[in-house]
């Protein structure tokens, strides 16, 4: 079976290796020029390694989208949550009929929709799988053991593609819960934020473990409004890529979250895709929009954009009417 993936970010790159040694025929396009040259290089960025000097004959790098959509069986869309729907807009005539497995992790932060929510503007859902999970680009280039989860509403479908995606290093579980596995990956960013803020000003592994705790049971609370399986959250999606996720260097939003209040912008995180910045305010609008209370979530937007100091939004946390933990 062959492979399309839009978008040769991280996650679309790594796996884009990861499958073409492990013979499946890979088809990579993205937006702006790339060849084998940029490829190698970014796979060597990513590893932290320079053990890599030539790409599989099954990674083909194609010059147009209809290219990957003809040669491919199904589709990997590994592009950012907040370009998808102009992305969409003006492409989703070449995906019809297509099995679609969205991999970003992230919420439109003007529509407030997931990306298979965004897709359904366009496309028959029938088509619809989401993939997210615990997944560094440097485990999957280097073949380390990861696991992922896979949500697809049609069984058949979902097991075709199941067996399509995983390899030796990448083992697949399957589950019928969009909505959850969406959620869980793109609402994990917000809680990374906030743990590596909590680091940068050394709070202590105690508030940290505290921030994940309590930020897991907000991302619970949004699931619940939007009609999500509870135990999706407390799987490889939600809890699992939670983990790793708060605790991690590798992690691009814990890190986001640790030089946001250090003030450092390095060029090299400068054009860095940080899903949880957008993400932040999507989820406060569906908080706003349920009725939940949030606290952590609300917080961290409100550090992000400025409108109150870290001093101030401790003690605003500490002083909280005090409450049931469930």
């Amino acid at each position: 079976m062959k492979i399309g993936i839009i978008g040769s970010g991280q996650f679309g790159t790594s796996l884009a290796y990861n499958f073409s040694i492990n013979l499946k025929e890979i088809n990579l396009w993205n937006r702006t020029k790339i060849n084998k040259n940029i490829i190698i290089k970014t796979l060597n960025s990513l590893s932290n390694e320079s053990l890599i000097d030539f790409l599989s004959p099954n990674f083909k790098i194609r010059k147009s989208l209809l290219n990957v959509v003809e040669n491919s069986d199904i589709i990997l869309l590994c592009i950012k949550a907040q370009s998808l729907k102009n992305f969409l807009e003006e492409n989703y005539s070449s995906f019809e009929n297509k099995p679609l497995v969205f991999c970003s992790k992230g919420i439109d932060s003007e529509t407030c929709l997931l990306q298979t929510q965004i897709g359904e503007k366009f496309l028959n859902k029938n088509n619809f799988l989401a993939l997210s999970g615990p997944g560094f680009a440097s485990d999957i280039i280097k073949q380390k053991p990861i696991a992922l989860s896979l949500a697809c509403e049609d069984e058949f479908l979902g097991k075709k593609v199941q067996k399509i995606i995983s390899s030796p290093s990448i083992r697949i579980y399957l589950n019928n819960d969009l909505i959850g596995t969406q959620l869980g990956g793109s609402l994990k960013n917000v809680i990374a934020i906030a743990c590596g803020i909590a680091d940068s000003i050394e709070l202590g592994e105690s508030a940290k473990s505290a921030i994940i705790t309590r930020g897991f049971f907000e991302m619970r609370q949004i699931g619940k409004a939007l009609g999500c399986q509870d135990e999706t959250l407390f799987g490889l999606s939600g809890l699992g890529d939670l983990a790793l996720t708060c605790n991690s260097k590798l992690s691009r939003n814990y890190n986001f979250g640790v030089n946001f209040y250090k003030k450092i912008k390095s060029k090299k995180n400068k054009n860095e895709t940080v899903e949880g910045k957008k993400t932040t305010n999507a989820a406060v609008l569906i908080s706003k929009k349920y009725q939940l209370d949030l606290p952590i979530i609300q917080t961290v937007n409100d550090l992000i954009n400025e409108k109150i100091e870290i001093s101030k939004a401790i003690q605003h946390i500490l002083e909280r009417p005090l409450k049931n933990e469930a």
